[in-house]
């Protein structure tokens, strides 16, 4: 029943194209059978070239350059604050060691493409009213290639695929003050394929992890630091661990209040145009209930 309703619509074409008739029609193709070619560079209307490639970088069907991949990963406020070089592991497409990326065994060698004759397209022809349209696709068989490898010569390692995947790990250097959004780039380390001569890069970006008590606000350092309700009303020293690897002593002398700020110069983010400050924000900590004697002591 679906054949013959893909034949009812499409004809004989439209089989042989598994139902896809002349849907998604290449302008290139249409223009191919009304000037003898694409159009880019039609022949008998000069100045007019136009082009639906949308690479620039190929060459014989070939790209430079590879796809680039993106990578995220979280830095803390200590690894910004001084740096750091982080390690980790990733997955990629490289060519097969065993075979060099030709897909056979020793002395083995491809085949060509018994379903397209070796061309890689494969095309059909429709006639649209007083028209003949051409749409050509890449051979299912063959994958566009024009050649495939007979199971019992494919290589054991890739199995015929000619690409395998493999673990590598790679390292991103941060420098003092990297901030979230920031990003490397690690190049030569994407996928490896026949499509392209060069493998894309690897961009790491970077992204701040959310910590509990510590934010970055642009190159200051936001802490919050809890005090007991009496800590607010009388003078306290407290000690901080700082990101930057030292122990700074937290002093006031005066009556801390809701939404107090206090600032200490200088012990922010170092970049190479600034230094940011420490601003502290306490959270003063109210009891639930207070003991009738300790009441009293408070009224008096």
């Amino acid at each position: 029943k679906e054949k013959r309703n893909i034949y009812n619509k499409f004809g004989k074409a439209g089989l042989e194209n598994n139902g896809m008739g002349a849907g998604g029609m290449n302008p290139n193709d249409i223009f191919q059978q009304f000037f003898g070619g694409g159009m880019g560079g039609m022949g008998g209307f000069p100045g007019m070239n136009f082009s639906f490639s949308g690479n620039s970088t190929r060459t014989g069907g070939v790209m430079h350059k590879g796809p680039n991949k993106k990578i995220e990963i979280e830095i803390s406020i200590k690894e910004m604050m001084n740096g750091a070089t982080k390690r980790f592991a990733i997955t990629r497409n490289i060519k097969c060691p065993k075979c060099n990326a030709s897909g056979t065994k020793p002395g083995e060698s491809e085949s060509v493409c018994t379903e397209c004759k070796g061309q890689g397209t494969r095309t059909i022809r429709q006639q649209m009213g007083p028209f003949i349209t051409q749409k050509t696709f890449p051979c299912s068989a063959c994958r566009g290639i024009g050649k495939i490898i007979q199971p019992k010569d494919r290589c054991i390692n890739c199995k015929g695929a000619k690409f395998i995947q493999n673990k590598e790990i790679v390292t991103a250097k941060l420098n003092r003050g990297v901030k979230g959004g920031d990003y490397v780039t690690i190049e030569k380390k994407g996928d490896e394929s026949d499509n392209y001569l060069e493998s894309g890069d690897i961009i790491i970006v970077f992204r701040e992890k959310k910590e509990k008590l510590m934010k970055r606000i642009g190159n200051d350092l936001h802490i919050k630091v809890p005090i007991l309700l009496s800590e607010a009303l009388t003078k306290f020293s407290l000690p901080f661990s700082h990101p930057n690897g030292t122990t700074i002593l937290i002093e006031n002398s005066y009556i801390i209040k809701p939404d107090t700020v206090h600032k200490i110069e200088n012990l922010g983010f170092t970049t190479n145009t600034d230094c940011g400050d420490l601003i502290i924000e306490f959270d003063i900590i109210f009891p639930d209930s207070i003991e009738a004697r300790r009441e009293e002591l408070i009224k008096k």
